[in-house]
């Protein structure tokens, strides 16, 4: 008897241990989540315009990701990066996430700025591009020439940026007409008191990269023949280049016109 009570009881206390709670197993550890993985832009490049430039990046960002903008950072000649944007630049109106573009406006023509750009993520991380630019302003534009030396638009001053009379001081270029064929010469042909501009023929295999392409070496000639469609360049009696593209003649009516892009660093060579 005594034996079957021990063994009731055992078998009371093992239905009262597997009808009871189980327990409770374990969960599998949880990661903290990562710090997001920050990529720089790259591939900065600048083109300078008048009074101005504008940047363009490759963002090297995926399509959802999401950025709190860029920061585009500005020296004056060899002077400390100032940031230029009181908040990160959203980026351009251009649907496209693969580049983006900013144009700085308000510039000196004539000095020699810095660029550096960086993307900035919510967390106020900020990555830089590893290329720094650098550019110089200049201005370009559009030029008519008359063949008359009464007309008020029969020459240009590069120095004013404005046409002039042939005869005026201040100016750089003239068209005129030889053996039925257009020529640009150097005012200084008509008087020895008026400014001297050289001419310099520009070759095909320079006509591509002009930044890149070395000044000209030695005297240039005081007129040069033209034809539409032609470049040249000119430095002006002040050591200033300009580059010049013949965009149309008419040589019965006895005019020119021509694009131009004008250095006014002197004796700087960049475009």
């Amino acid at each position: 008897m005594r034996h079957l009570l021990a063994a009731m009881s055992m078998l009371m206390t093992v239905a009262l241990i597997a009808c009871g709670p189980k327990p409770k197993t374990p969960s599998p550890a949880v990661e903290p989540p990562t710090a997001m993985t920050g990529v720089a832009p790259s591939h900065l490049t600048v083109t300078a315009s008048t009074s101005g430039a504008e940047l363009r990046w490759q963002t090297n960002q995926p399509a959802n990701r999401v950025l709190s903008g860029y920061n585009i950072y500005l020296a004056r000649e060899d002077g400390e990066f100032e940031k230029i944007t009181s908040s990160p630049y959203p980026g351009d109106l251009d649907p496209g996430y693969e580049f983006e573009t900013y144009r700085a406006t308000g510039l000196d023509n004539g000095v020699r700025y810095r660029f550096r750009v960086s993307t900035v993520y919510p967390n106020a991380a900020e990555l830089f591009c590893e290329d720094t630019v650098e550019t110089i302003p200049r201005p370009q534009g559009w030029i008519r020439l008359n063949s008359s030396f009464s007309k008020e638009d029969a020459g240009f001053s590069f120095a004013r940026l404005q046409a002039v009379s042939t005869d005026d001081l201040t100016n750089d270029i003239y068209l005129t007409v030889i053996d039925a064929k257009a020529h640009l010469a150097s005012p200084q042909r008509i008087d020895v008191v008026l400014r001297r501009t050289q001419f310099y023929p520009v070759s095909a295999q320079s006509a591509d990269n002009f930044d890149e392409s070395p000044p000209p070496i030695g005297d240039g000639k005081d007129v040069i023949p033209i034809r539409t469609g032609s470049r040249l360049y000119l430095k002006t009696q002040d050591g200033c280049y300009a580059l010049v593209q013949i965009d149309r003649i008419d040589v019965k009516g006895k005019s020119v016109e021509l694009s131009f892009v004008y250095q006014t660093r002197p004796n700087t060579f960049t475009f």
